[in-house]
């Protein structure tokens, strides 16, 4: 096989003209977007898509490649958070110092769960992820010290790098606000994530891990280390949440412990199942279709008759209410019709616009003239 083969075979989502444009598409209107984009409500509605993103890939790693389901992501970003309180604020470090050390202790925290998924599986590390939420919770609202305790704490991590400043980029004559080069910085991260992890995906421990995935026993058989596939998983999982929990506090630039809670967890599932689960753009397309939801009701539904403003009474939903309704009905349609989310729908309708634009159409067997029929039988 030549050399290109090996790579397209490695590399199975940028084969094809169709996909390698898509993925320069995105990838161009991904860095393009936060400088086109002025309104500071779209410019946080961006923002939170990517560092969405960026916690669905966390989850994908584990829940998608490695398929052990977990309800903890809001733990990791937790930890994060406060990494990134230590590292950049009170140590002072610059934006790729703080990184760093986001990642490493993302990672152990990580490492320290994938012992447990070694012993208990279904239903049994569900709960047990379920409860690392509500030990985070308890933990860093008693670290007055670190968190400022439940009443929370202000959140600005340094984002320069050199004279690359983006908080205060200045690019062809024009100078960027902070809020710009938030979003452009969340991105970058994204698709560094995003290629990191399908690279794993498509390598031959990626391939380990789908095996433990699909038969433990059997890999083990086999001669993979399952302990192996199911920690690096957890540690990449926790590095990339973690980072994903620094941006989300460096966003809102004020954090308290109890925003990182369950319902937190449960839209990293939502958008996993959404976008399309053990795949490299299902995450994406999930998180900026599940930072959407709220925006648009926010938007466009506040004077609608059942929606109600946060302190009414009566019959109807609150905005927020029904952003979580929402999620709910999707994951229920989701996986009843399609399990393998809106990647699988875009995917199938590009095939066929694809087809249809080439001409293309299933063979046809040609038909056997009776004479033939006649000389065969004699």
């Amino acid at each position: 096989m030549s050399t290109t083969g090996s790579l397209t075979a490695r590399m199975p989502y940028f084969t094809g003209p169709s996909a390698r444009i898509g993925t320069a598409v995105a990838a161009v209107v991904a860095l393009v977007l936060p400088f086109m984009i002025n309104d500071v409500f779209w410019l946080a509605i961006l923002t939170t898509a990517g560092v969405y993103t960026l916690g669905a890939v966390s989850l994908n790693a584990v829940a998608g490649y490695l398929g052990e389901a977990s309800l903890g992501q809001a733990f990791f970003l937790s930890v994060g958070c406060y990494a990134g309180v230590a590292a950049g604020m009170k140590g002072q470090l610059p934006l790729l110092g703080w990184v760093a050390v986001v990642l490493v202790v993302g990672a152990l925290a990580g490492l320290v769960v994938a012992p447990l998924a070694m012993r208990l599986s279904g239903p049994h590390l569900i709960i047990i992820t379920l409860g690392l939420v509500f030990l985070g919770q308890y933990v860093f609202s008693n670290w007055r010290g670190l968190t400022g305790g439940p009443g929370g704490t202000a959140f600005a991590l340094p984002m320069s790098i050199g004279d690359l400043d983006f908080g205060a980029l200045q690019f062809g004559g024009y100078l960027y606000s902070r809020e710009q080069g938030l979003s452009l910085l969340t991105w970058i991260f994204v698709a560094i994530a995003m290629w990191w992890v399908h690279n794993i995906a498509t390598s031959r421990r990626g391939r380990e891990t789908r095996a433990v995935r699909d038969n433990p026993l059997a890999a083990q058989v086999a001669g993979v280390s399952v302990w192996r596939c199911k920690a690096g998983a957890f540690a990449v999982s926790g590095a990339l949440a973690a980072l994903a929990g620094a941006l989300f506090a460096q966003q809102i630039s004020y954090v308290e412990p109890e925003i990182f809670n369950f319902h937190l967890s449960i839209q990293f599932v939502a958008i996993l199942v959404i976008g399309g689960s053990a795949t490299a753009f299902g995450p994406a397309i999930g998180g900026v279709f599940v930072a959407l939801i709220p925006a648009l009701l926010t938007r466009y539904l506040t004077d609608a008759p059942f929606v109600l403003a946060p302190n009414d009474k009566g019959f109807g939903m609150t905005v927020s209410q029904l952003s979580s309704f929402t999620y709910a009905v999707l994951l229920v349609l989701f996986l009843l019709f399609e399990p393998r989310g809106i990647n699988a729908l875009i995917t199938r309708a590009v095939g066929v616009c694809s087809r249809i634009a080439t001409g293309h159409r299933s063979p046809s067997v040609p038909a056997v003239p009776a004479s033939a029929h006649k000389e065969n039988h004699a």
